[in-house]
């Protein structure tokens, strides 16, 4: 990995993602990052469950 690339924490199910190859979805002004499309769709069918008050992932959902 290069320095250039950075992680996320996909929301949904915890994965650790690359920035790079992410799927993204606003959400309040905030960018969030998804293993693939799936967790992106679990994500905007429900925004809030998703998101606690510190903009963190509840990782509740697994693959």
């Amino acid at each position: 990995m290069s320095e250039n690339e950075s992680k996320a924490t996909d929301p949904v199910c915890g994965m650790t993602v690359d920035e790079a190859d992410a799927t993204h979805v606003v959400y309040e002004g905030r960018v969030y990052s998804f293993c693939d499309p799936a967790c992106a769709d679990i994500f905007n069918d429900d925004p809030a469950r998703w998101v606690d008050r510190d903009g963190q992932g509840t990782f509740e959902h697994s693959h």
